[in-house]
């Protein structure tokens, strides 16, 4: 929507509730959650993942299947959006495992060759699976606050 001027995300459930028109004013301090204001520059990609749960990715089995670290730990660390473009980018990826560094923007990517049905309890990670391409607008956050 051209009209979104940010994103608040809820790090417990995933959830996220898209900002329309107006201005981000002031932001209140919820451990729970994170605003995000729109970068205005922001362009259309076909990027498309489904959020499956708090936690390290599963597979059907409860394994955690083939996957490779993309970036974070001793590689340089990335935003989500840049470990879901990777994982657009590689042939046989089929989700992404997120976790955020701490004290920091940025985070940490696994790149999943296996399907992602499930979760395994783990705070502050998130599984997202790969779904259909679709047309969606790509946009990018800063985050307000902490």
């Amino acid at each position: 929507n051209k009209n979104c001027i940010g994103a608040e995300l809820d790090v417990k459930t995933g959830e996220c509730r898209i900002l329309i028109g107006g201005q981000l004013d002031d932001i209140s301090a919820d451990s729970k959650k994170r605003c995000f204001a729109r970068d205005k520059s922001s362009k259309v990609s076909t990027l498309d993942f489904d959020y499956i749960g708090e936690g390290w990715c599963r597979t059907q089995s409860g394994g955690s299947g083939s996957f490779k670290r993309e970036c974070g730990g001793k590689k340089k660390a990335c935003s989500l959006g840049a470990c879901m473009g990777k994982c657009k980018s590689v042939k046989n990826c089929l989700g992404v495992e997120y976790w955020h560094d701490r004290g920091n923007d940025s985070g940490s990517c696994e790149l999943h060759q296996a399907i992602l049905t499930k979760t395994q309890s783990a705070r502050g990670v998130r599984c997202f699976s790969r779904g259909p391409d679709k047309e969606v607008v790509k946009t990018t956050f800063k985050l307000v606050g902490k």
